[in-house]
């Protein structure tokens, strides 16, 4: 996968629960718009990590994610709170 061609659309700012879920920022809607199934990237050193969205969803009274609203997420890939901190400050 090239660099060139990702764009971040969030950042995982912590781990949330003992399953693995995650919360996000969100840069702008693009994550809102987001469906199960779909994937992400995580970028670490020169390594990607693709990660598959099992769940996504927002706490706040909007009606869609956008810039500066913050989302729980679990990933397939992500089964336990150890490997959710491990992501922890990562862009998406």
């Amino acid at each position: 996968m090239d660099n060139a061609f990702l764009v971040a659309v969030g950042k995982v700012l912590r781990a949330h629960g003992v399953r693995g879920a995650l919360k996000l920022l969100a840069y702008g809607e693009t994550l809102g718009e987001m469906k199960s199934g779909e994937k992400l990237v995580s970028c670490e050193g020169g390594a990607h990590r693709e990660l598959t969205i099992k769940s996504l969803g927002s706490k706040a009274a909007a009606p869609h994610l956008r810039a500066g609203i913050e989302a729980i997420a679990r990933f397939e890939e992500i089964g336990n709170r150890e490997q959710a901190e491990a992501l922890t400050g990562k862009d998406l």
